[in-house]
C-alpha cells in the first residue's frame, strides 16, 4: 500500500469515526428533546388545571392572573414572556451567583454584602 492510499484510509477512517460521533449525539438530542416535550405536556396540563380550580373556587378573573404574569414577568427588568433567574457575578471567580448569596457557590468568596 502506498504512502498516499494509507493517508487516504486514515482520513476516511478519522471521517467515519467523526460521523458516527454525529450521529450517536444526534440521536442522543432527539430523545432529549422528546423527553422535554413530555415535561412541557405534563407542565401546560398541570397549569392548566390549576387556573381551572383557582377560577372556579375563588373567582379570580383572567385579567388578574394577566396582570400577576406581568409583574412577575417585569421583575427582571424585561417584559418578554421569560421568568430570568436573578444573578450577580461573583468578584473574583467571575460566576453566576443566585442574587441573596452571601457567599459563591464556586469559590466561597463573600459576595452581596449590602443584601
Amino acid at each position: 500500500m502506498s504512502i498516499w492510499n494509507y493517508f487516504q484510509a486514515m482520513q476516511i477512517s478519522s471521517s467515519n469515526r467523526v460521523a458516527n460521533n454525529a450521529d450517536i449525539k444526534s440521536n442522543r438530542n432527539i430523545k432529549e428533546i422528546r423527553v422535554l416535550e413530555e415535561k412541557i405536556d405534563a407542565l401546560a396540563l398541570i397549569t392548566h388545571s390549576m387556573w381551572e380550580l383557582l377560577e372556579e373556587k375563588t373567582n379570580v378573573t383572567v385579567k388578574e392572573l394577566e396582570t400577576k404574569i406581568e409583574q412577575i414577568d417585569i421583575r427582571d427588568g424585561k417584559l418578554d414572556g421569560k421568568m430570568t433567574e436573578y444573578v450577580v457575578i461573583c468578584p473574583d471567580c467571575g460566576h453566576k451567583i443566585k442574587k441573596g448569596r452571601t457567599n459563591c457557590f464556586w469559590c466561597g468568596s463573600i459576595v452581596n454584602k449590602g443584601i
